[in-house]
């Protein structure tokens, strides 16, 4: 019913073009429960590479009080009803620019939040996976900060998540301390965890 695959990434300011994989099936049957517990962890389902039966958005559709996350909040409602298919190679060119609705990390934040909340208030399965999502939203929010240049903002939230036991923020709160350049650290790191996942 819906099928989604790999893309490229284009980085609209560098020219650079780097291979995204999406998430993996496991189970069809709980790929819905996996991409709300790992969306972005365990890979992502890029909205240009994704193409669904007329059928599916006859009932669900983007909801249009979230202006980020959207597709995340319809993907895990559509999987949940409909059966998935992943195509592991290329299907579409992504385009990253400044302008984008995700080069806001605030918003994207904000409304992924409210996404997962939305989520777990309708399937009482998901519940008990919303505090642990949320905790790994505030890490990609601190990640995306750090993008940003607003690296004192970024280590008060991985100072935050440490203390509440987010162990993942370890690493990356180290780096947000030292005096260099931390983009290009963080895609290292990023290419490290791609490597041994």
């Amino acid at each position: 019913d819906i099928v989604y695959g790999d893309v490229y990434d284009l980085d609209e300011k560098t020219g650079d073009c780097s291979y995204r994989s999406a998430m993996s099936i496991n189970d069809p049957d709980e790929l819905w429960v996996d991409l709300f517990r790992g969306d972005g962890v365990d890979g992502s389902i890029p909205a240009a590479s994704v193409t669904f039966r007329a059928e599916c958005v006859e009932d669900e559709r983007f909801h249009e009080e979230l202006a980020g996350g959207e597709d995340y909040h319809l993907w895990v409602r559509l999987f949940e009803q409909y059966d998935p298919a992943y195509v592991p190679e290329p299907l579409a060119v992504m385009r990253q620019h400044d302008e984008s609705l995700s080069s806001d990390p605030d918003l994207m934040y904000e409304n992924r939040v409210q996404a997962i909340n939305l989520l777990a208030d309708r399937y009482p399965k998901l519940r008990h996976y919303a505090d642990d999502r949320k905790q790994m939203e505030k890490h990609d929010y601190g990640r995306n900060l750090m993008f940003d240049g607003r690296i004192q903002e970024a280590r008060s939230i991985f100072a935050e998540l440490l203390v509440n036991g987010y162990a993942r923020a370890g690493v990356i709160g180290v780096i947000s301390l030292l005096p260099l350049n931390h983009e290009w650290i963080v895609r290292q790191l990023d290419e490290f965890y791609a490597d041994i996942n």
